[in-house]
């Protein structure tokens, strides 16, 4: 459907209203993208540009312990752009999250947060979601 739709706009010059719950497909189909929440609209732009909003790499986090404590701390260092938190899992937005992971992971564990969870990705519209309305896009 994908090249379909590419085939379409790119032969008609036509602009195509898509809504979907699946970042990857307006990610790939998009020239343009808004982001609903409770009937607003939240964000709008480029894919690219919403992505890049967010720094360079992701560090996931779910763990327990006294998290507060920790996010305050967490959002104090210097290479921290931003912090989210959904679902039991912390979204840590740094500007290179594999040499950043170890002083993360490191002051979780001075804070009293127990890790069960780690993981480093680049952003992604997921992630826009997520950092404008606070939570995790789940199918109802």
């Amino acid at each position: 459907m994908w090249e379909y739709l590419r085939a379409l706009q790119a032969r008609r010059g036509m602009t195509v209203l898509l809504t979907t719950h699946y970042m990857e497909e307006a990610e790939a189909l998009a020239d343009r993208v808004g982001i609903m929440d409770q009937g607003r609209l939240v964000v709008e732009g480029t894919p690219q540009a919403l992505v890049d909003d967010l720094g360079s790499d992701v560090i996931r986090i779910a763990g327990s312990g006294d998290v507060e404590a920790f996010v305050q701390e967490v959002e104090r260092l210097p290479f921290v752009q931003r912090v989210a938190q959904a679902d039991g899992t912390l979204q840590i937005g740094v500007d290179q999250g594999n040499r950043r992971l170890a002083d993360v992971i490191g002051l979780a564990a001075r804070d009293g947060v127990t890790v069960r969870e780690v993981s480093v990705t680049k952003p992604s519209l997921d992630d826009v979601f997520l950092k404008h309305t606070g939570r995790q896009l789940r199918d109802r």
